[in-house]
């Protein structure tokens, strides 16, 4: 009996520990670091799927196609074009959407672990009384 009691404890307690620390690693995981590469944006072509930019209630796309908006830089003047005008996204939303499963099986182990704790602790106590 003391065998198995150990062994309800051990495997529950190993189990709460791990499962809910790689839970609690998921769940606090701070998203700022999943924006895409400063140094190589997307182009707006390369981002269209997922923003749509408007100015002066129209697409930023047709308006540097019709070559409607200057750039001024260094005291000259030049139309803005698509290469001028790069993207960046954060991805996170995707991240924490992938990882969601995960922690979803991070939960029921932790709480597989919590009921064999708990009826370790209850064969634990039972044989205290009987004892």
């Amino acid at each position: 009996m003391h065998t198995q009691m150990r062994a309800f404890f051990l495997i529950g307690g190993i189990s709460m520990l791990v499962f809910g620390t790689q839970g609690l690693v998921l769940l606090l995981e701070s998203g700022e670091h999943w924006w895409t590469n400063a140094e190589n944006p997307l182009t707006l072509e390369d981002a269209s799927d997922r923003v749509e930019v408007h100015a002066g209630g129209r697409p930023l796309q047709q308006q540097l196609a019709d070559g409607a908006l200057l750039l001024k830089a260094e005291g000259e003047r030049r139309p803005l074009g698509a290469g001028d005008v790069g993207i960046r996204l954060n991805n996170w939303s995707e991240i924490r959407a992938a990882k969601l499963p995960w922690a979803m099986l991070d939960g029921v182990l932790f709480g597989v672990g919590a009921a064999l704790l708990g009826v370790g602790l209850a064969q634990w106590l039972r044989h205290r009384r009987a004892g």
